[in-house]
Formats: C-alpha cells, sequence, structure tokens
C-alpha cells in the first residue's frame, strides 16, 4: 500500500523536518511505487542535505535513470565517483552528460565547473 505509507510520512514530515531516514524512505516508496520523478526530487533534496554521502548519490543516479533523466544520471554518477576518488570516472560521466545537455546553458556551466573542479583535485593529488 503505497498510497498509505506515503499518507503516513507526510504525517511525519512536520513533526521531524528534513529528517534523513524518513526522505528516505519516501524516495523508495516513490522508486519502488514507479513514481520515479518524485523519488528522484526527495533524493535531490537529500543530496543538498548530504554532499559528501556517496550512498546518496548512488541512488540518486539509478532513479534519475529510471526518470528518464540522461544528464541527472551522470551528474549524479560523477558525484559518486568523486567521493570515492575515482576521478577518471567522475571526469567520464559529465563528459557523458555534456553530450545530453543541448543548448542548456546553466547546466553546461555547473557541469564545466565540475569538470574545472576534478582538473583541481588532481592537481592538489599531485602535490601531495
Amino acid at each position: 500500500d503505497y498510497d498509505g505509507a506515503l499518507t503516513e510520512l507526510a504525517e511525519l514530515e512536520p513533526l521531524y523536518r528534513n529528517n534523513y531516514a524518513l526522505l528516505r524512505l519516501k524516495a523508495e516508496i516513490q522508486m519502488v511505487a514507479g513514481n520515479y520523478p518524485a523519488s528522484e526530487t526527495v533524493l535531490e533534496t537529500l543530496s543538498d542535505q548530504r554532499p559528501e554521502d556517496p550512498e546518496v548519490w548512488f541512488q540518486l543516479a539509478e532513479v534519475s535513470g529510471l526518470a528518464g533523466d540522461i544528464v541527472g544520471v551522470h551528474q549524479a554518477r560523477a558525484e559518486y565517483f568523486i567521493l570515492v576518488n575515482a576521478l577518471d570516472s567522475a571526469e567520464r560521466q559529465l563528459t557523458y552528460a555534456q553530450t545530453f545537455v543541448g543548448n542548456d546553458f546553466a547546466t553546461s556551466s555547473l557541469i564545466n565547473e565540475r569538470l574545472r573542479d576534478i582538473q583541481d583535485m588532481r592537481d592538489e593529488l599531485d602535490r601531495g
């Protein structure tokens, strides 16, 4: 009963604003119910709250793919790879994302900025 579970969560949300466990559960329920865009929205909120949590980025990549958000898949994968220190993989994911952006200047700029961040991370690692 996905709708019932989401109703119960909605009653708890005002009591426990931005609670990680409740939001993860909400995203999971929406995902298994097939409401991928709603699940993606919740996971995006969690990624803002917990940008250093690789599990959130991993789940966001999966749900973005199910929601048909190809750019979002690659961006979330890149963030996951950055957190697990796989910078080559992160760079590849952002390069893939860039090919799907089209004329979205804002997203393209964000991707380019993140690619520069990866280069800065590499430079810092080289300096030791």
